[in-house]
């Protein structure tokens, strides 16, 4: 009886260690000012993921005129 709930255990075991979700990582790169305050954020294939970061030195809001 013991061998058989052993038996039952292992396969439970083995049956969750193969159906485990794998972890995916995520790299951003955020990129900087002069000042060091973030700019715009990028994937790792250099596509922008956000570019509407405050700029709160400036008195236009981050916002460059023509």
């Amino acid at each position: 009886m013991l061998k058989k709930l052993l038996k039952t255990f292992a396969m439970m075991g083995i049956a969750l260690a193969m159906a485990a979700p794998h972890a995916q990582t995520t790299v951003r790169y955020l990129h900087t000012d002069a000042l060091g305050m973030v700019v715009t954020k990028t994937d790792a294939n250099g596509n922008v993921c956000r570019a509407d970061y405050v700029r709160a030195v400036r008195g236009d809001g981050g916002r460059r005129g023509g």
